[in-house]
């Protein structure tokens, strides 16, 4: 990959401080868009922007401010983490739209479920407990019917908001803890890394850092740009293999996070990770974001 050697050098010469939840989406998405024919990209900016305005003001500003030359479409990235609360019934009626029809069945569940996908690690040295933690509702169950349910939408504000699920997850299904939950022998879990302090604990026991979080920030690798156009500059032009990127099975790219369930476990709870880890974890979690841009648009391309 082109420049990968010199980026990460080059990560370590700043600080900042950014957050995954929102950059890692807006990136992913924003490299996707560079990757699309010119009339498909005009065809999906104009659909975002249908969504993006009816945010309220404060919100526009805001992603106007922090995201200025970012891709209609990356701005309506993590429109998906915002609204996870609601009924699909409550979103899609803000709009005064229908559920659509293969969704219909899940019209009164919130879409909290539907990021991730539980599949147990055990990392003790005996023999491995049978978990079964599986849903019927999880990212790769759902992600089809977000594909059947975009191809069959009429209005253009339901497919922005199908648009924004799809480049979500897609996004999502590249962060290893949304696909691997950490197992002991009663099958209790810790919540994809989320009950696992990933830092010292401080006054009153409060752990300020879990371990999902700590990934979702790349593990620092977003604390070296003072503004989004920089990160988004240091990845620009970098690209995977061809024939990692046309592998189009949600369930083989959560197999892909797995593979990293050993390493990621190899820090100790309640400790601060060292400079080790957190270089090999930005080191992933540059790879998983450049995989998951050119999986992405090949997504987008084929709607």
């Amino acid at each position: 990959m082109k420049n990968i050697i010199c980026m990460l050098f080059c990560l370590f010469l700043s600080s900042a401080a950014m957050s995954w939840t929102a950059e890692g989406h807006v990136l992913i998405s924003d490299l996707a868009v560079d990757n699309l024919s010119p009339a498909k990209s005009r065809e999906l900016e104009r659909i975002a922007r249908t969504l993006e305005t009816t945010f309220e003001i404060d919100r526009r500003l805001y992603l106007l401010n922090t995201y200025r030359n970012a891709s209609d479409l990356a701005k309506i990235a993590a429109f998906p983490d915002r609204i996870r609360d609601l009924t699909l019934s409550e979103l899609f009626s803000q709009w005064q739209l229908q559920v659509p029809e293969p969704l219909a069945h899940l019209a009164a569940s919130d879409t909290r479920a539907w990021h991730y996908k539980n599949q147990p690690y055990y990392t003790g040295a005996d023999e491995a407990p049978q978990c079964d933690l599986s849903s019927e509702v999880n990212i790769a169950s759902i992600y089809p019917l977000l594909l059947q349910s975009y191809a069959e939408a009429e209005e253009d504000v339901a497919k922005a908001i199908l648009l924004a699920f799809i480049i979500h997850f897609v996004a999502d299904a590249h962060q290893p803890l949304h696909g691997l939950t950490r197992v002991d022998q009663e099958c209790n879990h810790d919540l994809g890394g989320n009950s696992f302090c990933a830092t010292e604990r401080g006054f009153a026991d409060r752990c300020n850092m879990n371990l999902h979080a700590l990934w979702d920030g790349g593990v620092g690798l977003f604390d070296y740009y003072d503004t989004y156009d920089a990160l988004y500059q240091s990845v620009e032009g970098n690209h995977a293999d061809i024939e990692l990127v046309e592998v189009p099975d949600m369930d083989v790219w959560l197999q892909e996070n797995y593979l990293q369930a050993r390493y990621i476990y190899t820090l100790r709870e309640d400790r601060d990770p060292d400079d080790i880890y957190r270089r090999d974890g930005q080191h992933t979690s540059l790879l998983r974001i450049i995989v998951a841009a050119d999986r992405l648009g090949l997504v987008l391309e084929e709607l």
